[in-house]
């Protein structure tokens, strides 16, 4: 939610809306039909499968973080800068 509030703070005509869940059942929405504007997915697999199936607009996909052996990830993740370049479509 700490996300959710940043992009707000700068964006407060933005409609956003989360849907939380794992990343297959998410994945399975979106190939259903399930309107999305952004899908952060734990997973590799459940991307690449909506990307092969052309369910990912060409270019747009971004890997935002990454195991990081021997670190603390809560250290090196901001929230805040989390959705700070995606673009926003009215």
């Amino acid at each position: 939610m700490e996300a959710e509030n940043a992009y707000k703070h700068n964006h407060a005509d933005v409609d956003f809306r989360n849907n939380f869940g794992s990343s297959g059942t998410l994945a399975r929405e979106i190939e259903d039909g399930a309107p999305v504007d952004a899908f952060l997915s734990a997973a590799s697999k459940p991307m690449d499968d909506l990307q092969a199936k052309g369910l990912v607009a060409a270019g747009t996909r971004q890997n935002l973080l990454r195991k990081l052996a021997g670190s603390d990830c809560a250290e090196r993740f901001s929230p805040e800068g989390l959705l700070t370049d995606l673009p926003i479509n009215p």
